[in-house]
């Protein structure tokens, strides 16, 4: 990308979409159309499953934390 695409010029998703099309040999119309320019969320399963990857979901409730912590000291709060 940063051969044909120089780092002073840069790149639009539609140039990504060309590169794309032309490494698969394949239409990638609808893959852009569902997954970038749309809020349809990505399957990560499936597709880190490409790879070999597997996807864990884990529940977690997490302690809400501030950034600040206090103290007592008898009448006054520090």
């Amino acid at each position: 990308m940063y051969k044909r695409f120089p780092y002073t010029k840069g790149f639009t998703n539609a140039d990504i979409q060309i590169v794309s099309e032309e490494i698969s040999g394949s239409s990638m119309k609808d893959i852009f159309t569902s997954y970038l320019y749309s809020t349809t969320p990505l399957p990560w399963k499936r597709v880190l499953s490409y790879a070999g990857l597997e996807v864990t979901i884990k529940d977690s409730i997490k302690k809400i934390n501030l950034g600040i912590s206090v103290q007592d000291f008898g009448e006054k709060t520090r």
